[in-house]
């Protein structure tokens, strides 16, 4: 999804310390450190614990990939230089674009952990003393471990005994959504949505998605807003959207469609004389 719903120029080398900064949380929770929403990064209670031992496996991390370089390079081994290199590929892809959620980092955490061994067997190597690599392994592993167990069985005793219903495109709200779409818009028009398969899917429509203004007013006919949210999508209220020139043609109690401004582009007499602006409405 990253990489078709992105043009070449949205992939900006300028993002990526902003994206390395909005996924230390997202990290953190997929390493147990984190409860998912608003809360700290600790272990047992202390953020002082959980922010050590998220450095420490950071640490490790970057420690493990300069041995594994350094290993390549003087020709004892090349056995970890591809996980090297895939962590940097993949990272530039994830961190580069404008859009940003936690799944695109499933792929780097176990990369980023095979790495962190790595840095904890090179301080073992290092070290006159052999317990060096197994205790590290104990105080920055060991932790992690124990509150992912804990966490997944909460997990599995909370589905055992709460049983709802997880809406997705099918909810009424939706629905209704999608049949406003079909209603207001042309089979050309793009839409801006947070699922853009769903609403390609449920309406026939052309639909991307992001959460970048420029992305929505350069690229989007319209914008199908889900309310109170900012996953995958550009987040509005009456007054940002004013400000913007979108207009409000439907609602309900979970969406909004707005209608984005025309874009006025420029245009060339068949015999020009000086380009001229003018709306996409009265293209000679």
């Amino acid at each position: 999804p990253l990489l078709s719903a992105m043009r070449v120029g949205d992939r900006d080398t300028s993002r990526v310390i902003d994206n390395l900064r909005w996924y230390r949380e997202p990290f953190a929770e997929l390493l147990g450190l984190k409860a998912a929403g608003a809360n700290p990064i600790e272990w047992a209670g202390s953020t002082a614990i959980g922010g050590l031992l998220l450095a420490a496996v950071l640490t490790l991390a970057i420690l493990g990939a300069a041995d594994a370089v350094m290993a390549t390079v003087r020709r004892t081994e090349v056995i970890d230089l591809h996980i090297v290199v895939a962590l940097l590929a993949i990272g530039y892809v994830v961190m580069s674009p404008p859009y940003r959620y936690q799944r695109y980092i499933f792929v780097l955490v176990p990369l980023l952990l095979l790495l962190a061994a790595r840095g904890a067997v090179m301080l073992g190597r290092a070290s006159r003393w052999r317990l060096v690599a197994p205790l590290l392994a104990m105080l920055v592993f060991a932790p992690l471990a124990v509150e992912q167990t804990r966490q997944t069985v909460n997990a599995i005793e909370v589905h055992r005994d709460y049983e709802y219903v997880n809406w997705g495109p099918e909810s009424p709200e939706a629905r209704e959504l999608f049949d406003a779409v079909r209603r207001f818009t042309d089979q050309r028009d793009v839409v801006v949505f947070f699922q853009a398969r769903s609403m390609n899917l449920y309406t026939g429509r052309l639909s991307i998605q992001g959460n970048s203004r420029e992305m929505l007013l350069e690229r989007g006919d319209w914008y199908a807003m889900a309310r109170d949210s900012d996953y995958i999508q550009v987040p509005l209220n009456a007054e940002g959207a004013a400000e913007l020139g979108l207009e409000a043609v439907w609602s309900n109690s979970t969406f909004v469609l707005w209608r984005i401004p025309e874009r006025r582009i420029q245009t060339l007499d068949p015999w020009p004389s000086e380009p001229r602006l003018t709306d996409s409405d009265g293209l000679p």
